[in-house]
């Protein structure tokens, strides 16, 4: 995105390079596709529904159909795995083996519904709107939208304080908005509903439709509020330390403060400004001011459509990679004949006394100019006095 943005193919040359070096790596060849979530130096053997959404955008984005077919393919798998959330995208497979295809039946987050649907990776409507319906369904119905009241609000201005909130939690097992989820959620339901009436009433029933367009306004309304009140979106509206979260569950833990919002999975987020929060707030925003309003596409951050001019994809354009270091051709190892000495240790050309070893390459030495690295003795110049392209290359 920021090469199509920028105009600076060195970029898009970067990212098909990490796309080469994760294929090589992290590519799962068995019936489910996909990739693996991580690679060195904290290798898993697990694969993330959320990771491939990411490597089926940065596939599409470097064109490499194969690879984003490949990604699509996992994620397509992941749905209505879970019978206790039915319609939805579970998180991946377990850590068990490497490429392990055991389907994990656990938290149900909201990015594997939202970022699925902004990224276009399921291409199925009727599978979006039923995922985007378990992100806009109450929580009282098992759903993941719920309502937050700001019990402390803006202590400079004196604003908000007792203010209604509505967005997502960030996962089936958790409890309390996290607004940076929430505000990729929002986004994917404003988009969700800007699909024509027609089409949506193909895949959803009026009930189901009518819920996805209140969420959408609530949230949107929601975001517009906590940018007027605090100037940013913070990660959550529910006080509370560390030490309060981790007290959660046990008799008489007060649940006024309760330690920031509860992912679920293992960690809370704070009630602090969050820069994650306030992105993704603001593109809702941009993507739809109002309801009705004129739309952004370039507002979804997976949007692979505008901007990808062919000479993106030349290859051509380095100047972004970082510069090659420097040779220490004075190190003994970087010279064959000093090798041949068992001399491995230290320099010798030349020697930290100062005196070049007769079995060092000298400066017209093929081995010491890159690109004639594969030829023997002198090429800059021959020993006839001819000198080579590579050389110069």
């Amino acid at each position: 995105r920021y090469a199509a943005a920028a105009g600076a193919a060195c970029y898009a040359t970067a990212a098909k390079d990490i796309l080469y070096a994760v294929n090589l790596k992290a590519s799962c060849d068995d019936q489910l596709g996909g990739f693996l979530a991580r690679l060195a130096p904290y290798p898993m053997n697990y694969r993330s529904t959320e990771h491939n959404i990411d490597m089926f955008v940065l596939s599409a984005m470097a064109r490499n159909t194969t690879l984003a077919a490949h990604a699509s393919s996992f994620v397509a798998q992941m749905f209505d795995q879970d019978k206790r959330y039915p319609g939805t995208y579970v998180t991946g497979t377990s850590n068990a083996k490497m490429c392990s295809s055991d389907i994990v039946t656990n938290a149900i987050p909201v990015d594997t519904q939202s970022w699925n649907f902004l990224a276009g990776v399921d291409p199925a409507l009727p599978r979006k709107v039923a995922s985007m319906g378990f992100v806009a369904k109450p929580t009282d119905r098992g759903g993941l939208w719920e309502s937050n009241v700001d019990l402390i609000g803006n202590e400079a201005t004196g604003r908000g304080k007792g203010d209604a909130y509505w967005g997502t939690r960030f996962s089936s097992y958790g409890v309390g908005i996290q607004w940076e989820n929430a505000g990729s959620g929002i986004l994917a339901l404003i988009k969700l509903v800007t699909t024509p009436k027609d089409v949506m009433r193909k895949s959803g029933t009026a009930a189901q439709i009518k819920e996805l367009e209140d969420a959408a306004e609530q949230g949107r309304d929601s975001i517009k509020r906590l940018i007027d009140t605090y100037g940013s979106v913070p990660a959550s509206l529910l006080g509370g330390n560390y030490d309060m979260w981790m007290k959660r569950g046990q008799p008489g833990h007060s649940a006024k403060f309760p330690g920031g919002s509860d992912t679920g999975l293992g960690w809370p987020y704070l009630r602090y400004p969050h820069v994650a929060s306030t992105v993704w707030g603001a593109l809702a925003l941009m993507y739809q001011g109002e309801k009705g309003g004129p739309v952004n596409e370039l507002a979804n951050p997976y949007s692979a459509t505008q901007g990808f001019e062919d000479y993106l994809y030349s290859g051509d354009d380095k100047l972004c990679m970082p510069a090659k270091p420097p040779v220490d051709w004075a190190i003994c190892t970087k010279h064959p004949r000093c090798v041949m000495l068992n001399l491995t240790n230290g320099d010798c050309c030349p020697t930290p006394t100062g005196v070049e070893l007769g079995c060092c390459d000298m400066e017209d030495a093929c081995i010491r100019h890159p690109k004639c690295a594969g030829l023997e003795g002198k090429c800059c110049p021959t020993a006839t006095g001819d000198r080579l392209e590579c050389c110069d290359a």
